[in-house]
């Protein structure tokens, strides 16, 4: 009513209009007038009832882990009901929202609404219309989805060891170590989700994992070992000397890479000039066993592993009595 417009030809006591989108709430008046004057009548308003028009889609949100995000749809029509669906399968299904039937919707961002989908159908008396989808993309630290997994291979054989996480903008760097995990080497250039090494004599128990970050976090994969079939057994973390009071128990043990191993611990009386085969607890295991006596002080110990590639022998480790 701001503004109004002389109706061209419109000059009866009635007219008559064909309601349509582009009239609905259109506000009509008629002047009267006579030799004596003019008066205008009061103001009615056209309402066009039909079935719901979105004007304003709901959009898709990047949020915070923890951040409240709302959705909204703008919709135009009369006495308008709303309800709002969601899907967490890439829209193959949709799960009606329990009381959620207002034009805009408050979710927080969590892991488990993550890629989560969101759509709103509008509906009255004269039909309904759905919206568009807007998707939630949660921002957080990466998780590690599938972990790679421990390979024994020939030698020579190309071996790949793949990582899956989720979360966004990652980045992967890959370690390894080649002292059983005591230190770990920064792999240049390796920073994709998997790697691919040839099995070698060099990396036969080499120990491999993946750092994967993104500016909300890092996490890091298992820890996972090469082992190069057919070849002599390699040893990864030698027996060291021990202390000990006669009458309690002592071990010596080592870490060795290889296939189908056995082992076997010595000892020597004589500063290494002979080896004696133990006897034992363990004397056939990687961890050798038994109960310290002030006649032992000073023995070396050693043992030798083998496969049916070869063998290899242990540096030595020796006992002393308090």
């Amino acid at each position: 009513g701001t503004s109004w417009t002389l109706w061209s030809g419109k000059t009866s006591a009635s007219v008559t209009v064909k309601a349509s989108s582009t009239n609905g709430g259109c506000l009509y008046r008629c002047e009267v007038t006579n030799a004596a004057g003019t008066v205008t009548s009061e103001a009615a308003r056209l309402t066009v009832l039909s079935k719901p028009v979105i004007t304003g889609q709901p959009e898709s949100v990047s949020a915070y882990l923890g951040d409240s995000v709302t959705f909204e749809v703008v919709a135009s029509g009369s006495d308008l009901s709303y309800q709002w669906y969601y899907s967490k399968d890439q829209g193959t299904t949709w799960n009606k929202w329990s009381g959620k039937t207002n034009a805009s919707v408050t979710v927080k961002a969590s892991a488990t609404n993550d890629g989560c989908m969101y759509r709103c159908t509008v509906k009255n008396s004269y039909g309904s219309v759905t919206s568009g989808i807007a998707v939630l993309t949660v921002l957080k630290a990466p998780s590690v989805a599938v972990q790679p997994e421990s390979v024994t291979a020939d030698l020579g054989q190309n071996v790949t060891f793949t990582t899956t996480a989720s979360g966004s903008d990652l980045n992967y760097q890959w370690y390894y170590s080649k002292n059983n995990g005591n230190s770990w080497t920064k792999w240049a250039g390796k920073t994709s989700a998997s790697v691919t090494v040839k099995a070698s004599t060099t990396n036969n128990g080499c120990y491999y994992y993946c750092l994967i970050s993104n500016s909300y976090g890092s996490t890091v994969t298992d820890i996972v070992q090469l082992v190069v079939a057919d070849i002599a057994p390699s040893i990864l973390e030698q027996p060291e000397d021990v202390a000990a009071e006669a009458g309690t128990r002592v071990s010596f043990s080592i870490d060795a890479a290889g296939t189908d191993v056995s082992y076997q611990w010595q000892y020597s009386k004589d500063q290494g000039k002979t080896w004696t085969n133990c006897k034992g607890s363990g004397y056939n295991t990687d961890e050798f066993s038994f109960i310290a006596s002030d006649s032992y002080n000073g023995r070396m110990y050693r043992c030798i592993v083998s496969n049916n590639s070869g063998s290899t022998v242990s540096s030595t480790a020796v006992f002393y009595s308090k």
